[in-house]
């Protein structure tokens, strides 16, 4: 009896799937690597959840042709910057960096580890070793915004030895708070970084009704006097031994712990307990006072904005000078950085008069303060808010 038509043409599509299936699967193959390619910089950049109050607020139709006019206009801004090759890596710059904290590691290292308790000695040795601290977190800081080699699983790998390694902290826990930081700055119960109750408060929107007694407390009371020398160091302890190994646990981030294993047995074994946690504090100091100089004394909102606006609306850049783009590792563009995070950050000098203009084209402010009138106006803030409570 015949084949029906039917059974023939079922027969026919197995043969022509049997005889093409390899090209198929190389398709999928080449499909999968460039999507990669392209969700490798995608997933550099940090995603914004909205809030429950964003998602039940409707915008009106004047602030949604607004957010779409200003989208298209950053996209031009962007295409312009990359069209520059501003978002080409540099290893060279890299490479320079490195060697630059290495040289302070181990002038550290030659210092203390043979140090005759001479004062001035060990002072220099302790100093070096801050330094070496400091540098490193800058750099290990570009490594979350994979800016460094272009390379976002060499960049991630990097940054988790670097924290790990050169600071005892994790780099999953950074990249996870400070991802949000960077989505909504200074907006309240978004921006983690104002989630610092009881130790500091920023804002007297921080305090709710369940924790207004916290405001009473002696941290917050005195927190303009006691904010660098006490809490910095504090929150620096206690990521180190506690928050941060516990949650590469919780995450099964093994590396990380090996790494911070590591600046532990290293640190003690070649500098000294004393001498350790003297440039702990000193670290402590020169990392968290730079990173709040550029945004806790602003304003905090409640109010959902166009990312673009919370970048103008709620940083502000550290006027540069050769020395302090060096010291603060080139995050005085503050506002340039939140704009452009994959950007490396020593090109930030570089564009700051085209975002200066786009600000003054699209009516956003441009907010530019000197180094110690920022880290007066940090101060001063904490004061207020200490008084009001």
């Amino acid at each position: 009896m015949p084949p029906s038509r039917f059974s023939s043409s079922i027969t026919d599509k197995l043969y022509i799937f049997k005889n093409n299936s390899c090209y198929f699967f190389v398709l999928i193959f080449f499909y999968n690597k460039s999507m990669k390619r392209v969700l490798r910089f995608r997933n550099a950049l940090p995603f914004r959840r909205d809030s429950e109050e964003d998602c039940e607020r409707e915008p009106s139709k004047t602030e949604k042709r607004n957010n779409k006019a200003l989208n298209e206009r950053f996209k031009l801004l962007h295409a312009e910057f990359d069209q520059a090759g501003l978002f080409n890596p540099s290893l060279s710059h890299v490479l320079s960096r490195i060697a630059e904290f290495s040289l302070y590691l181990f002038l550290a290292w030659v210092i203390l580890a043979n140090c005759e308790f001479s004062a001035c000695r060990r002072i220099l040795g302790i100093f070096m070793l801050t330094m070496a601290y400091g540098r490193i977190v800058w750099l290990a800081h570009e490594g979350g915004h994979y800016s460094l080699t272009g390379r976002p699983r060499v960049d991630s790998y990097l940054q988790k030895f670097l924290y790990g390694f050169g600071n005892g902290l994790s780099a999953s826990w950074w990249n996870h708070n400070h991802h949000r930081h960077h989505a909504m700055p200074q907006r309240i119960h978004r921006d983690v970084d104002l989630d610092t109750l009881p130790l500091l408060a920023f804002s007297k929107k921080c305090f709710s009704n369940q924790n207004l007694q916290s405001a009473k407390n002696f941290f917050i009371k005195y927190q303009a006097i006691l904010f660098l020398p006490v809490h910095t160091f504090i929150v620096t302890i206690r990521w180190s031994l506690y928050l941060h190994p516990q949650y590469c646990y919780r995450k099964g981030q093994f590396f990380e712990i090996f790494c911070i294993s590591l600046h532990f047995l290293f640190a003690l074994t070649n500098f000294g307990i004393l001498n350790f946690l003297m440039a702990k504090w000193l670290w402590s100091m020169y990392m968290f006072g730079n990173f709040s100089i550029s945004h806790t004394h602003l304003e905090v909102t409640a109010e959902p904005q166009h990312w673009v606006e919370y970048a103008f609306h709620n940083t502000i850049n550290v006027k540069s000078t050769p020395f302090m783009d060096w010291w603060m590792g080139w995050l005085n563009f503050q506002i340039e950085h939140h704009l452009f995070p994959t950007m490396p950050q020593f090109r930030s000098p570089l564009i700051k008069k085209r975002v200066k203009k786009f600000a003054e084209e699209n009516g956003l402010p441009y907010k530019e303060f000197g180094y110690f009138e920022a880290f007066k106006a940090t101060l001063k803030n904490l004061r207020d808010v200490a008084k009001e409570h």
